[in-house]
């Protein structure tokens, strides 16, 4: 009985706390991309990609859809050098909203980033976790 509660205390030390973790901002307070591209920090991705976990998208009215699409870069080194994209996302309508982009929905690795690509002026923020 012993080793089963200390067994169940080491996988909610190490577990939940990883299926809990903080949302990390990528683009914070909104940014105005300008008919242009613009990269995010590099964050840390876990190892383990829950369903839980998510790309968090806000953006400002759009003229088209497709006016807005978050690039999901992805390597293993922490730089925005020598990445691959790993898929590309269009928000669902053109109203300002904040869209949910699920992360098992692409091929994380260790070190993630987004890349915001705009037709015209569009504000948008995103943040990356639960």
């Amino acid at each position: 009985m012993k080793k089963l509660l200390i067994s169940f205390a080491l996988v909610v030390a190490f577990v939940v706390p990883v299926m809990m973790a903080d949302p990390v901002s990528m683009m914070g307070t909104p940014w105005t991309v300008n008919n242009t591209t613009s990269n995010s920090p590099v964050a840390y991705a876990l190892q383990y990609n829950p369903t839980l976990q998510q790309f968090i998208v806000t953006h400002g009215a759009l003229t088209a859809t497709n006016a807005l699409q978050i690039k999901i870069w992805v390597n293993t080194t922490g730089t925005i050098t020598n990445g691959a994209q790993t898929g590309t996302w269009y928000p669902s309508n053109t109203n300002a909203a904040t869209e949910y982009i699920l992360a098992n929905s692409y091929a994380v690795t260790n070190y993630v980033w987004i890349q915001a690509v705009t037709t015209n002026s569009v504000t948008v923020g995103a943040s990356y976790g639960n």
